[in-house]
């Protein structure tokens, strides 16, 4: 099962996908705060 969010990451350019998991999660989460 494929999350939304790991769905939209694989849509990104690759300099993007090299961007640190915890750089991420503090994205995903204050995109939903």
């Amino acid at each position: 099962h494929r999350t939304n969010h790991e769905y939209n990451i694989d849509k990104l350019p690759p300099r993007i996908k090299r961007t640190p998991k915890w750089v991420v999660a503090a994205e995903h989460r204050r995109a939903f705060r």
